[in-house]
């Protein structure tokens, strides 16, 4: 499916509460991508290499880290999984889209200066971009 959706099937959406769900989906997976890396980190310090007597029960530091960090994996790659397969689909103009609003936080503006298009062709590409990652994502209601 790598056509942007028509004006009459995005005319049922509300851009600013999907734009809104679909930042919030990407900052929750950006704090789980940094969870990850701390539990990662922490496991491999130096002082937590070793078991330690707490309330007169041994505690490994490594093992609690561990298995706070495999379902956050679990949920990444599942997470990761879905945006390839939503980035396939996508045209080349939403790609742009994707890569400049979400990932980078650009302006209309500085986008309709990107894509050399005008405000009106950006917002239906972005509206299409936005619609299809929150229809992938079960975001919409």
């Amino acid at each position: 499916m790598k056509v942007l959706l028509s004006k009459e099937c995005l005319s049922k959406y509300e851009l600013k509460d999907i734009i809104r769900n679909v930042h919030h989906l990407f900052d929750e997976y950006n704090s789980k991508k940094l969870l990850v890396k701390f539990y990662k980190d922490d496991a491999l310090s130096a002082h937590t290499n070793k078991e330690i007597y707490v309330n007169g029960r041994v505690s490994n530091p490594v093992l609690t880290a561990t298995l706070k960090r495999e379902p956050l994996i679990f949920e990444i790659q599942s997470f990761n999984t879905k945006l390839r397969t939503l980035k396939a689909n996508f045209t080349e103009e939403e790609k742009l889209i994707f890569k400049y609003c979400i990932e980078e936080h650009k302006t209309e503006c500085e986008l309709c200066d990107l894509l050399h298009s005008s405000v009106k062709t950006v917002r239906w590409i972005k509206k299409s971009c936005y619609v299809k990652i929150a229809l992938r994502f079960g975001l919409t209601e």
